[in-house]
């Protein structure tokens, strides 16, 4: 997602309930329909709409979208208009969705995390046949505080907030756990290949055998964002955000807020910085990561969440209303 030069923002408020929207397509509830139209206005196809169309979680392919609605009912709609395909997760075999949808490991294929009775299991699954390709031990505990997924299919995650797991998601093999006597932060990632975590207010890493705390003059509270030099990390409650600087150990910029930052997704400005744009309580901001400085506040009464898409943010509101801010076209999806 690359957006547009900040003078020409031009955030624009629909009365629609978006789902998802791009310069080539725009997916929408009305009634008791999800409707996928064109920009132009066409209307490519029509489906019935789950109850509760807000718990959703997306993943957008190059020509089509993949949802995933109240963790079982799964709709696969095509950008060109070809019938929507509706399925259901069997809630015995697969249990409910209860995470973001990420790439996996084979064609046709999704990772996402399932709770089943009282248990949580990570599974790669194909959409198209409705079968499992691999999934993970089963760990009994009450819910999944966070996961991360490498570009070859590892996957970390944080359990009932103080359990980290490590597992390949070709073959669901747990290659290692880990236990915090600490709640972990929002926000895990991977560098280096080393696992980077807030617990106890520091930033720690792990490889697998051994932990490192990294000294900082900080009290940390969450990972917002990384890149390959650079961690941006929340502190002060999750009111400001700084930069780490992982090879100096030093901190290069801190930016004081006076909101606590809910969320919060990274995209690119028009010379391919990287922003990062925050949601606090009816307010998103964007951080240029480069600069260390907020280009541009925009107040949004009744906030619930920010989503983007490869050439999308779109704002949703609890009054059902979505903003939407139109960044480049033809972006490459990421």
């Amino acid at each position: 997602m690359i957006l547009n030069d900040f003078l020409n923002l031009e955030p624009e408020d629909r009365s629609e309930s978006i789902l998802f929207v791009s310069h080539d397509v725009i997916i929408y509830q009305q009634s008791n329909q999800i409707i996928a139209g064109s920009c132009g206005g066409d209307i490519l196809s029509k489906t019935t709409a789950p109850v509760d169309c807000f718990k959703y979680e997306f993943l957008e392919f190059p020509e089509s979208v993949l949802f995933i609605f109240n963790g079982e009912r799964l709709i696969l709609i095509d950008k060109n208009g070809i019938d929507p395909i509706s399925t259901r997760l069997d809630p015995i075999r697969t249990g409910k969705v209860i995470s973001k949808l990420f790439n996996g490991y084979g064609e046709n294929s999704i990772i996402f995390a399932t709770k089943q009775r009282d248990t949580i299991q990570f599974i790669n699954y194909n959409f198209i046949n409705n079968s499992k390709l691999a999934q993970t031990s089963s760990w009994k505990v009450n819910s999944l505080t966070d996961m991360c997924i490498t570009p070859d299919h590892i996957l970390f995650a944080v359990l009932d907030g103080s359990r980290i797991i490590c597992c390949d998601m070709k073959t669901g093999e747990t290659l290692w756990t880990r236990f915090e006597t600490s709640t972990v932060g929002r926000g895990i990632n991977v560098h280096n290949g080393e696992l980077i975590y807030v617990c106890q207010n520091m930033l720690k890493k792990f490889n697998g055998q051994t932990v490192t705390a990294l000294n900082l003059s900080l009290s940390v509270n969450s990972i917002e964002h990384q890149d390959e030099w650079h961690i941006y990390a929340t502190a002060n409650e999750q009111k400001n955000v700084f930069c780490y600087h992982v090879s100096s150990n030093n901190i290069d910029w801190q930016i004081y807020g006076h909101k606590k930052i809910i969320d919060s997704i990274a995209v690119k400005n028009v010379y391919k910085s990287d922003i990062l744009v925050t949601q606090s309580i009816d307010n998103i901001a964007f951080i240029n990561l480069e600069s260390g400085q907020v280009e541009f506040n925009l107040r949004v009464p009744n906030l619930f969440r920010i989503r983007k898409t490869s050439d999308h943010i779109f704002l949703q509101k609890t009054t059902g209303n979505t903003i939407l801010i139109a960044g480049q076209e033809n972006a490459k999806i990421n």
